[in-house]
């Protein structure tokens, strides 16, 4: 039983960890778009 709960503890957090990632991806890319962007085009 231990066995299966430090295994379903394993897919969980990879899982979370996963999900993090992806919603991590989706909000600094079009922030680091933006920022060069800015940077880019910024009048000196």
């Amino acid at each position: 039983m231990s066995s299966l709960f430090r295994r379903f503890r394993q897919v969980y957090r990879r899982t979370v960890f996963y999900y993090i990632e992806s919603i991590t991806q989706k909000v600094v890319r079009p922030l680091r778009i933006t920022q060069a962007f800015f940077t880019a085009y910024k009048p000196s």
